[in-house]
């Protein structure tokens, strides 16, 4: 990124990528059909991010998509976005 927030080769400013990326892992998620998993079925670590650290402030919509998240890499994404 340079000085004013762009990357230098492609001009996208770094607000404007992070919300690509989001819309990249979240749009096929709005297609009917995905399944939804349980909390249970996380690995452990995501589990107790889901369950504890963030029970009360995540929201149901948030929820539901990060419960459709196919890969821990896709989870992690989702839980640095869920920061910012």
């Amino acid at each position: 990124m340079t000085e004013n927030g762009r990357c230098p080769r492609t001009g996208i400013s770094g607000r404007a990528f992070l919300f690509l990326s989001i819309l990249a892992l979240v749009l096929p998620l709005l297609i009917p059909g995905q399944a939804k998993k349980s909390v249970k079925d996380l690995p452990e670590r995501y589990r107790k991010w889901i369950a504890e650290d963030v029970v009360f402030i995540i929201s149901p919509k948030e929820r539901d998509v990060f419960l459709q998240l196919e890969s821990d890499r896709e989870r992690d994404i989702f839980i640095e976005a869920f920061w910012k």
